[in-house]
């Protein structure tokens, strides 16, 4: 089953659309695998302390596309999450690609956190393309 996940950005009447496609299935595979306990507790107790600490972690990247660095962050890692910053997008295209693969890369039973760098005022992260 695929899902689509849109969220949009609003200011002075310009609104900036961005859709995300995923396969949830691995969802499904997880709450098979663990019949009637997929509460976060069980979840929790089965994981390493590496994966525990890992979880709290939200770590920057750098670049466009998905590298060496970031794979470790997710594999080696753990991390919980990963913030996104202006030099990570180019285009909103490139961004959802970004996005994909990084979700992509993730084997862990907990989806990371993806997150942006968005105060608003003279910090953006996204210019409206």
């Amino acid at each position: 089953m695929w899902i689509k996940e849109t969220f949009s950005l609003a200011k002075e009447g310009k609104v900036l659309n961005i859709s995300f496609v995923s396969d949830k299935t691995e969802w499904k595979e997880v709450n098979e695998e663990w019949g009637k306990s997929n509460h976060i507790s069980d979840i929790i107790s089965e994981m390493s302390l590496e994966e525990k600490i890992g979880q709290m972690v939200l770590a920057g990247i750098s670049g466009t596309t998905l590298d060496m660095d970031t794979k470790k962050l997710i594999n080696q890692f753990h991390v919980g999450g990963i913030i996104f910053y202006k030099n990570n997008f180019e285009t909103p295209t490139q961004a959802v690609q970004f996005m994909n693969q990084i979700k992509a890369e993730n084997s862990s039973n907990l989806p990371l956190f993806l997150g942006v760098d968005q105060e608003g005022g003279h910090c953006r992260a996204f210019w409206y393309w």
